[in-house]
């Protein structure tokens, strides 16, 4: 759904690929809440959000709302409010190894999830050739990890206004 509105605003710009939802509950992935390790107290607004998009066997994997959920007093380093991969970022520095901490999910060269294989990161549209824990969080950044067949990665998303 997100695919095709973004195609739509993009004037049906043909890199833009509606992809499915995959089967089953590996595809759709709990919210965990935040560990203290993972945790910035003192409160606060996000710093800035990015834009994550998961994939493994050709198929959407959902991320989901509640990630790093914490409380009125501690900021996650990461966590997401809404499903649909904007994902709220607390300070710089923070990389997708921390994100997938706070998720208490696995991330590696091999694994996303409970997926396994080699896993490519695409920063803008771009490959990255590191360990995909060490790619660091950038204001409004767009990121693509997939594992298996390649699904042409988005350069930019668009974020909702006010959001």
């Amino acid at each position: 759904m997100i695919a095709v509105l973004a195609a739509a605003a993009l004037g049906g710009d043909p890199s833009v690929v509606a992809i499915p939802i995959g089967p089953g509950a590996r595809f759709r992935p709990v919210a965990k809440a935040a560990a203290a390790p993972t945790l910035t107290c003192g409160g606060g607004k996000p710093l800035f959000r990015v834009h994550l998009e998961l994939f493994a066997k050709g198929k959407v994997i959902v991320v989901p709302a509640g990630i790093g959920r914490g409380n009125a007093d501690c900021v996650p380093l990461t966590r997401t409010t809404t499903p649909g991969g904007i994902v709220e970022v607390s300070r710089r520095g923070v990389t997708l190894g921390d994100l997938f901490r706070v998720w208490g999910e696995t991330l590696s060269p091999r694994r996303l999830l409970s997926f396994s294989g080699a896993v490519r990161v695409y920063v803008a549209g771009r490959l990255l050739t590191r360990d995909p824990r060490d790619v660091v969080l950038t204001p409004n950044a767009e990121i693509v990890v997939e594992t298996g067949p390649v699904i042409p990665p988005h350069r930019f998303f668009l974020f909702p206004k006010g959001s």
